[in-house]
């Protein structure tokens, strides 16, 4: 393990770095010795802080994801406070909860790499006993804030738990249809030789890419399945 002041170093520059690497050339190509060189530091610095390249991944990650998820739970939290003022907020109707879903995944053109990178990360996870553990923690977290969305929904208490899980699981998948790493091109010409397995790469690449989903895509589908749960639970409510 690291020194126990890991999470002191690891910060955005750092993991905008590994995301660099990732996307260039995929998990393989993160080391510490080349996180250090994209983010500017010295190696010998990043060693004393991080002895393996779990143990940086799995700081980096969890700092920014976490940023991510307390960004979102003061937006719910910050809805809630004003309960008490003369003036109570406007309920979550779908179209704002997938709004806010959707917002806080930051699936916008200006992070799609980042979308796919943290599919990297789940898939890393899966092997990575250090990696899974703050995946797990982030996806956690997530399922949390789904609950507390149905429940600004209206949701009756009785049924926000299945709701959550569902609409948690819908948020994981759509996560993994957004352009991201598993699919971008690295945009360079290959070497002679190689330009039909280029060719094919770009071909499945480009067949990837048709199959995605753009961020008014997801967010309709989010705004789908909310509209869905409401109309079950005032059928039920009827019956």
């Amino acid at each position: 393990m690291a020194n126990g002041g890991g999470r002191d170093l690891a910060g955005e520059p750092l993991f905008w770095a590994i995301v660099r690497l990732v996307h260039r050339g995929g998990m393989p190509a993160v080391t510490v010795r080349a996180a250090a060189a994209e983010a500017h530091c010295s190696v010998g610095l990043m060693r004393h802080y991080y002895d393996t390249k779990s143990v940086m991944l799995a700081c980096a990650y969890e700092l920014v994801v976490r940023a991510q998820l307390w960004a979102f739970r003061n937006v719910l939290l910050g809805r809630r406070n004003r309960i008490l003022s003369p003036v109570p907020p406007e309920p979550l109707t779908p179209e704002r909860a997938a709004r806010l879903l959707v917002g806080h995944l930051g699936l916008d053109r200006s992070t799609d790499m980042l979308v796919g990178v943290q599919v990297d990360f789940l898939a890393l996870g899966r092997h990575d006993r250090r990696v899974g553990e703050a995946v797990a923690s982030h996806l956690g977290g997530l399922r949390e804030l789904c609950v507390v969305v149905l429940e600004e929904c209206g949701v009756p208490a009785a049924a926000v738990a299945e709701e959550g899980t569902d609409l948690w699981a819908l948020l994981i998948g759509l996560t993994a249809l957004v352009p991201g790493l598993a699919v971008e091109g690295d945009g360079e010409d290959g070497e002679d030789g190689e330009d039909r397995e280029d060719r094919e790469d770009e071909e499945q690449s480009r067949a990837a890419r048709q199959a995605l989903l753009t961020s008014e895509e997801v967010e309709a589908a989010v705004c789908r399945h909310l509209e869905g749960v409401a109309a079950r639970l005032a059928l039920d409510a009827r019956g």
